[in-house]
């Protein structure tokens, strides 16, 4: 557990841990399990910024994040992580990487990069 402590008061701040941090990727994906685009788009907090794995167009809101699972979820995608690097602050982490998804219609996989910031939403 990564525990920083502020000088003058002591205080302690606890933020998540790398395997906390590393099962939200697992959320994600059983998101994907569900082939549905909405449940996918939810994932993604206000603000967020998709770079999609198999798209070239930028997608910034619910919308736009929706339509590209749209089409991503028909070939029943599964994502796993090959290689990720977690760092965690006190109410943030990131985990950047190299993943791979294998498709379920076609059997066939496609390694990306990702990069996830986590931060708790407000609402």
């Amino acid at each position: 557990q990564n525990e920083k402590k502020s000088g003058a008061r002591n205080l302690q701040v606890t933020g998540p841990t790398e395997e906390t941090v590393r099962s939200w990727f697992g959320l994600w994906d059983q998101a994907l399990a569900t082939l549905d685009s909405c449940v996918v788009a939810e994932m993604y907090g206000e603000g967020a910024t998709l770079l999609p794995t198999l798209s070239d167009e930028v997608r910034t809101d619910f919308n736009g994040i929706k339509d590209y699972f749209d089409k991503f979820l028909e070939n029943k995608p599964r994502g796993t992580i090959l290689e990720g690097h977690i760092d965690i602050g006190d109410d943030w982490a990131t985990d950047i990487g190299i993943y791979e998804f294998t498709f379920g219609t076609t059997g066939e996989s496609v390694q990306g990069r990702y990069s996830y910031f986590y931060a708790p939403q407000t609402d």
